[in-house]
């Protein structure tokens, strides 16, 4: 109430009756967290918003309260601003998350692959921005990719085997999302302009069988083991190139 009192002192005349009015009016008490945040292009990679970086609008980010998984978004403004209001405290934790990367960006922390914040559990406002910069083409990474019939199912792709054509598979980025990719007459499929941050390539068809990955890199040493269906490229170098060749067998 504006005004809120335990008692009121009322005076009359005896053997008469009054009536008393009352009015009452809400007062704005804040309830629930608020996220507010700058969605914008980060052209240095220094994770700060400086002179001349601009916000980037029309951006989808996302709160999701992991205690009900409910999933609210809000679209960034013209100046690349967002808000979430009345973010319902503990004991539910609500994360905020950005969406698929705007096109031809990156995070600007490339050892992270999506940019997350957990709301505060209490009754108060804080800010979560986030910069994306925008990947020159030196810095892009590439793919190679050769499907081929194992015959001998040694995982090599030897004298006489050939590549398989027509073969579909998805390579999933955080700027595209799910792409669909598919062997050429060599069995060959070449991506250029894939971002320095986590991808995958997965779906391999289900009436083949891979004998084994033969998956060779620039810019590490790898010593990992994949499942069947999945290939993951993770933290790869900017500029790096990634050369994969996957054997391949009949199912049945």
């Amino acid at each position: 109430f504006d005004q809120p009192l335990d008692s009121w002192d009322v005076s009359g005349v005896s053997n008469m009756s009054r009536m008393l009015d009352f009015a009452y009016s809400f007062a704005q008490i804040p309830f629930g967290t608020s996220v507010t945040g700058m969605i914008f292009t980060d052209i240095n990679g220094n994770e700060i918003q400086d002179a001349g970086e601009d916000g980037i609008a029309g951006y989808k980010v996302y709160a999701v309260d992991l205690a009900t998984l409910k999933v609210t978004s809000t679209i960034t403004t013209a100046d690349g601003m967002y808000v979430f209001d009345n973010i319902t405290p503990a004991p539910h934790t609500t994360l905020i998350h950005t969406g698929l990367f705007p096109h031809g960006h990156t995070v600007a922390d490339v050892r992270s692959s999506w940019f997350s914040y957990l709301a505060p559990e209490t009754n108060q406002s804080t800010t979560f921005d986030v910069g994306f910069y925008p990947v020159p083409a030196e810095e892009r990474t590439r793919l190679n990719l050769t499907i081929f019939l194992d015959e001998n199912r040694n995982g090599m792709m030897d004298q006489g085997e050939e590549g398989i054509e027509g073969i579909s598979l998805t390579i999933y980025t955080y700027t595209t999302g799910p792409e669909r990719i598919t062997t050429d007459a060599r069995g060959q499929v070449s991506k250029t302009d894939l971002m320095p941050v986590d991808w995958a390539v997965t779906d391999i068809p289900a009436d083949y069988l891979p004998t084994i990955y033969n998956y060779q890199r620039d810019d590490s040493v790898l010593d990992k083991s994949y499942e069947p269906t999945l290939l993951l490229a993770d933290d790869p170098a900017p500029g790096s190139t990634h050369t994969i060749l996957i054997g391949l067998i009949p199912a049945s």
